[in-house]
């Protein structure tokens, strides 16, 4: 069993790569595209470009958030031989301070970054519309 478990783990590093690429892909899409302005008759260098482009940053690579969340569903859960409520709540525990935190930590920062950027160009009442239009607390979502 021990061999097999070694296994899953050169398969999730070997597909970590790949993935990473596939995540930033769908990031760095580029300009907003029109479906219609690709002519399948006439197939023009640009066409075969663009068709290329959205075929793997909106096609393809959605694949890959979703195998990341099955990745790491089955890692959270890797070792559990039976339900434990006291084991879930030792992971989630865990995970809280190595996700949360973290997640916490970097959007307050950035948060703090912005409002400070807002502030110098519109004042406070820019600040205060910057929490209004981003429903406070939901900012971090």
């Amino acid at each position: 069993m021990e061999r097999y478990s070694d296994l899953q783990f050169k398969v999730f590093d070997w597909l970590r790569f790949p993935l990473i690429v596939g995540v930033v892909f769908i990031h760095c899409f580029g300009k907003p595209f029109d479906y219609d302005a690709i002519d399948f008759v006439h197939l023009t260098g640009m066409d075969c470009y663009n068709l290329f482009r959205v075929s793997i940053s909106k096609v393809l690579t959605h694949v890959c958030v979703p195998t990341f969340y099955l990745i790491s569903g089955y890692l959270f859960f890797i070792g559990l031989e039976k339900w434990c409520w006291g084991t879930y709540l030792k992971k989630l525990k865990k995970r809280s301070k190595s996700l949360l935190v973290p997640f916490l930590i970097w959007n307050t920062l950035c948060i703090i970054l912005t409002v400070i950027s807002v502030f110098r160009h519109e004042g406070w009442l820019g600040v205060q519309d910057f929490f209004v239009d981003n429903n406070y607390v939901l900012i971090y979502w």
